[in-house]
């Protein structure tokens, strides 16, 4: 009862925050960048990996920065082409960074700190800055329309938390074989196809509403419900590697930190935006 209690809370603020607008969106996932990357680098550093969180936090938050100017500076390019820059500065600026504490005689700053300090920058805030180029799509496609433009941002979170949430609802009461006992012994097959079901009903009505045909949906809605479900293993991996149960205690016992919450969504979020990226709703196919 009380992992519902908590996760509706959550979904509710989600849901405000997709009322407020991207500001205050951009100012939640800057503070979940921040106490992300925190459990991140602090769980790494536990096993004797001493990341260098002045750098990989900011570095972070400025995807999130990067990711808000478009939806409100119009006719400039901050894409792809963007992120590709900062990707590169950062991996040479490190280097030299590297090469100037050696060159010093200063305690040396080893190859696994930097490459866990640019993964980490890239795993929390380059995903989740995702969330904010998807709104991009939708304010672009549905500018007068701002119910379509929050249901574009809706797509990913429902892929995410709704299918969640139904796995631990059918596996919970039919659940009897188990999906992958090594990585996660309480996920079962039984809850891994209802979250499948739930996400591909979800993403159909959803995407019907955007006006996309149904079969493109049908595709989408089980690649991304796949994209969950991986995620959620993928972070199981994770946590099993430094020996924890979560990633933190921020959301209470029943949903850990900042990184539990986002296992799932990271890997929902390209998925959607490339979606919508690549195949524009037929009624805006001329825009």
């Amino acid at each position: 009862m009380k992992k519902t209690i908590v996760g509706i809370g959550l979904a509710s603020f989600a849901v405000f925050l997709l009322y407020v607008g991207p500001i205050a969106m951009a100012v939640w996932l800057l503070v979940a960048t921040f106490f992300g990357l925190k459990e991140y680098y602090d769980l790494h550093r536990k096993n004797g990996v001493y990341a260098l969180p002045w750098l990989g936090i900011p570095v972070g938050c400025s995807f999130i920065v990067l990711a808000l100017l478009p939806i409100y500076i119009k006719g400039k390019i901050f894409g792809p082409q963007n992120f590709a820059l900062m990707v590169t500065f950062i991996v040479l600026g490190t280097l030299v960074y590297q090469f100037y504490f050696a060159a010093r005689g200063m305690k040396p700053i080893s190859s696994v700190d930097i490459a866990v300090t640019i993964f980490g920058s890239l795993y929390v805030g380059g995903l989740l800055s995702y969330i904010l180029l998807v709104w991009d799509l939708g304010v672009k496609y549905f500018p007068d329309d701002h119910l379509k433009t929050n249901l574009c941002v809706f797509m990913p979170f429902w892929a995410a938390y709704g299918s969640d949430s139904a796995a631990f609802l059918v596996g919970s009461k039919f659940g009897k074989n188990k999906m992958f006992p090594k990585v996660s012994p309480n996920k079962t097959i039984e809850g891994s196809m209802g979250a499948m079901v739930f996400c591909v009903a979800g993403i159909v009505i959803v995407g019907r509403i955007l006006g996309y045909p149904f079969l493109p949906l049908i595709g989408i809605g089980i690649l991304s419900g796949a994209a969950a479900q991986v995620g959620d293993y993928c972070e199981s991996v994770f946590k099993r590697e430094h020996a924890v149960k979560d990633s933190g205690s921020t959301f209470g016992s029943t949903h850990g930190g900042f990184l539990d919450k986002m296992d799932s969504i990271v890997f929902t979020l390209p998925v959607i935006y490339y979606f919508l990226y690549w195949f524009r709703p037929p009624a805006v196919s001329g825009g």
